[in-house]
């Protein structure tokens, strides 16, 4: 296993002290300016960070793999999805969100296998899912500031998200219809 993929699995790491700070303090409100409000930031940008510098590593280094290309995915699922229901468990944004992340990110993995199980290889997120990928991080990063006040920012910004979410996940299904006219059920 090469450096890159274990940046990746270490970014999964970081998800278990950012759900115990989630459980700790009412993260994402303005109760949340001890030290747990700290640590669920620190850790979600450190993962973040992580997302950005195991694809500059394993490119640099000439070190991709299929394993990274499909663990590379799954673990900004895992952060996104573990961030995004403990602020939607504190009442900071709708759950009826969280479901369209959620529901759009199970889709896109299935088709993603659907297709390398066709022969099509690994897919690579598009531009659309690589854009709502960073506004959901940058959304993220604003709510779990500790303290709070930065609702007026993060709001429009994970509203953009949102929109994103189900256009890149609407190209997806439209790139990979391929896969369901091959497979009668």
């Amino acid at each position: 296993m090469n450096f890159p993929t274990l940046l990746t699995l270490f970014r999964v790491v970081l998800v278990v002290p950012l759900a115990w700070a989630f459980e700790a303090v009412p993260i994402g409100t303005s109760q949340s300016t001890g030290a747990w409000g700290w640590v669920a930031l620190a850790c979600f940008l450190v993962a973040t960070f992580t997302d950005w510098l195991d694809g500059v590593l394993a490119r640099k280094w000439h070190q991709t793999s299929k394993l990274g290309a499909l663990l590379d995915p799954l673990a900004d699922k895992v952060l996104v999805a573990a961030a995004l229901v403990g602020l939607a468990f504190r009442d900071v944004v709708p759950a009826w969100t969280v479901t369209v992340v959620l529901a759009r990110e199970f889709l896109v993995t299935g088709l993603r296998v659907a297709i390398a199980e066709s022969g099509g290889g690994v897919t690579p997120a598009g531009w659309w899912g690589k854009v709502k990928a960073t506004l959901q991080m940058v959304a993220i990063a604003l709510y779990l500031w500790p303290g709070g006040g930065l609702e007026w920012v993060a709001f429009p910004v994970y509203v953009s998200a949102i929109v994103l979410t189900v256009a890149s996940g609407a190209e997806y299904v439209w790139n990979a219809r391929h896969v369901f006219k091959g497979s009668t059920g």
